[in-house]
């Protein structure tokens, strides 16, 4: 495993391992990482309820607009979120995107050792990135032999 190519997969007995995670992330690295195929994944209705993330450095971009933003999210109304599923269906329509969402995500290691390598680059956004490397951090502790060889392609967030 140490002398596999880059961008090799790993060997398909990984794929025998199943592991479990549930995540609360901000949408946008929800829609990042759920484009993967081979897990199965079951997704929360978006809500007010499991707070937000604004990506660091967004203040230094628009100090008046971040601070804006952010005092309207924490005064948005997860205290009064409907009970009812019908309306709190309705009601996903006002929460806006940097609010976390609910995913559970079953997947194996083979599945693991692909995401963990991709979406750890560099390039890619911090907020997929940091979801990443705690599911390689939780992984790695259940799994420390099994881990070992996956290889991050980036500094943590």
């Amino acid at each position: 495993m140490q002398d596999r190519p880059e961008h090799h997969c790993v060997p398909k007995f990984f794929r025998e391992v199943q592991i479990s995670y549930s995540i609360y992330m901000d949408y946008g690295a929800f829609r990042d990482l759920q484009r993967h195929r081979r897990m199965d994944q079951f997704v929360e209705p978006l809500s007010p309820v499991y707070g937000f993330a604004l990506p660091p450095g967004l203040e230094t971009i628009s100090n008046d607009a971040y601070w804006k933003m952010r005092t309207l999210f924490l005064e948005f109304p997860a205290a009064d979120w409907p009970d009812d599923p019908i309306q709190q269906m309705l009601c996903q329509y006002l929460v806006p995107l940097a609010f976390r969402v609910g995913w559970h995500v079953n997947m194996d290691l083979q599945q693991l050792y692909y995401l963990v390598e991709l979406r750890t680059q560099e390039a890619g956004h911090s907020s997929y990135r940091q979801v990443a490397y705690a599911l390689w951090d939780h992984a790695a502790g259940r799994f420390p032999f099994l881990t070992q060889w996956i290889r991050p392609r980036g500094p943590r967030p």
